[in-house]
């Protein structure tokens, strides 16, 4: 059940989530408690929990981690910084972050635009 729950989770497409939970719903009909608070929590109060709601975000923990990861292997190397050090470090990361952002606009759309 976990993982048909998780599957419903990762679904993008808003009408492809409304069949899928009509068919979870079938399949565990003999779950009659559990089946009523899925509809009344999931799909009637809490409609946006799915990741089709917001198709060009990403999921938050994979994102959250995978921001986690780039700067402990790259800023940090994993160690404890004093906070004057972490400071300097946090500085860094938002100049280069920057850098690569300004860089990205210019090749994408500046140099493009007619």
């Amino acid at each position: 059940m976990l993982a048909d729950v998780d599957t419903l989770h990762s679904i993008t497409n808003p009408e492809a989530f409304n069949t899928a939970s009509e068919l979870f719903i079938q399949k565990y009909h003999d779950q009659t408690k559990f089946t009523a608070y899925f509809k009344e929590q999931w799909l009637a109060q809490n409609q946006n929990w799915y990741l089709g709601v917001a198709p060009t975000s990403p999921s938050p923990n994979n994102a959250l981690e995978a921001f986690n990861r780039v700067i402990k292997d790259t800023n940090t190397l994993r160690e404890r910084l004093q906070l004057s050090r972490f400071l300097a470090v946090a500085k860094e990361m938002s100049n280069e972050w920057s850098s690569k952002y300004i860089n990205n606009l210019e090749e994408n759309f500046i140099a493009k635009s007619p």
